[in-house]
């Protein structure tokens, strides 16, 4: 309770009795480690086990980064749209907003193509309960296969928006809004993002690195194992194993 509240009057209709009842506002609902300082508070005892040590130690480490990010969030200046911008960048921002539409038209196909397909997949697996790991995993494919055929859906991945360097330019110089470029960061490849608006902050592998990963692809690792262990984003992999970066 926050001690704060309103007067509520009632009229009995039948024998015009007013009765008030004083309404106590409530807080948001909140938990235990949102208001504790220190996680450590939450333990069982004043030492804790080992395992709620490590557990605090995790907790607080959260914590601290998401504060601090949202100090950055406040910090960042918004993209302001720029009228200049617009007419010289007319065509990306055609480009941007067309590709945005689209995905934005397909995010709730999608989304009951999914539900369809988990529906296709139960009723398989119901009559089938014995089915192995690896032909659930065949059977789920088929599913949102036939279910994205029958509502025309597209996968996310298919649909995710390509930027390119004029259209890139064109978000810089402030030709859409920043509400318009907060939906695209949602559908696009981030690590892309993050190359574009970092550069420098991109490496390059050694030649030794560089035959380890292509040795690493060949082997059947995704390009998302392979850069997690570089520490390098699957951008940058990518362009490395096929030539396009030095």
């Amino acid at each position: 309770y926050t001690d704060e509240g309103y007067t509520k009057t009632a009229v009995n209709k039948r024998t015009g009795e007013v009765t008030e009842t004083f309404i106590y506002k409530q807080g948001q609902k909140s938990t235990k480690m949102a208001e504790a300082k220190d996680a450590r508070e939450l333990m069982s005892t004043s030492q804790g086990t080992r395992i709620e040590n490590v557990y605090a130690d995790y907790a607080n480490r959260m914590k601290a980064l998401a504060n601090e990010a949202r100090k950055e969030l406040i910090s960042t200046p918004r993209l302001l749209q720029n009228k200049s911008a617009k007419e010289t960048y007319a065509e990306e921002r055609a480009s941007l907003i067309t590709q945005l539409n689209t995905v934005l038209k397909n995010a709730p196909i999608e989304r009951q193509a999914q539900m369809i397909a988990n529906s296709i997949f139960k009723t398989k697996l119901d009559n089938n309960p014995d089915m192995g790991e690896k032909e659930q995993k065949k059977q789920r494919q088929k599913a949102i296969t036939v279910a994205r055929t029958r509502l025309e859906a597209q996968s996310r991945k298919k649909l995710s928006i390509k930027i390119n360097d004029r259209e890139w330019q064109a978000i810089q110089a402030g030709a859409i809004s920043d509400n318009q470029l907060l939906q695209i960061l949602k559908f696009t490849d981030i690590d892309a993002i993050r190359q574009r608006a970092t550069p420098r902050a991109s490496k390059s592998l050694s030649p030794g690195q560089l035959t380890r990963a292509r040795t690493l692809r060949r082997s059947g690792k995704s390009y998302k194992e392979i850069a997690a262990e570089f520490n390098i984003p699957q951008s940058t992999l990518k362009g490395l194993l096929n030539g396009e970066a030095a």
